[in-house]
């Protein structure tokens, strides 16, 4: 029988297989696959986890539901997925500014497990390090003062997870709006 990340990282992969990172033009999968890295690098080994790992972004940015994750997978990590998953509605002319549907997904990560929040500073210390990389004058600052504030409510994570997710985000651009 194949395991429960196994699986996981199959659906991910499928799901992702048209997707590109930004600014570097590869697969979308090495995201996920760096996110999960970083959990086991820090002795995350419960296979829920590291299959929310994976599959932390399909609900937000592919044609896969909740429902798909939990029958596909398990129910277990379908939650745990959407722990981490953005609450907030999509743009829409009319609709909340993106300060207003980013607190929407502030307060809702304010309310994961230990476990969510793991997967949610593995994603944060992903992304943050490739935008400063790719994108540090631009986008990069507003998205870091995002970060920031996921982080202040994700303290219940390990802290050494939470650690790495802060020191990709300098402290001189805390606060800072770009132009």
């Amino acid at each position: 029988m194949t395991s429960l990340v196994e699986r996981a990282k199959v659906l991910a992969t499928y799901a992702h297989r048209h997707q590109k990172r930004k600014y570097t033009g590869e697969p979308y999968i090495v995201h996920p696959a760096a996110v999960v890295k970083i959990l086991e690098d820090h002795g995350i080994t419960d296979e829920v986890t590291l299959a929310a790992g994976w599959l932390h972004d399909v609900i937000e940015d592919c044609e896969v539901t909740k429902r798909d994750v939990a029958i596909l997978i398990s129910p277990e990590v379908a939650d745990l997925v959407m722990e981490v998953t953005d609450v907030s509605p999509a743009p829409v002319k009319g609709g909340p500014n993106r300060a207003a549907r980013k607190a929407m997904d502030c307060e809702h990560l304010a309310k994961s497990t230990p476990r969510g929040a793991n997967i949610k500073c593995a994603d944060i210390a992903q992304n943050t390090k490739s935008i400063m990389t790719h994108d540090g004058e631009g986008f990069g600052p507003r998205y870091l003062n995002e970060k920031n504030a996921n982080l202040q409510v994700l303290k219940h994570a390990d802290p050494r997870l939470w650690e790495l997710a802060a020191k990709n985000i300098p402290t001189e651009l805390v606060g800072i709006e770009p132009v």
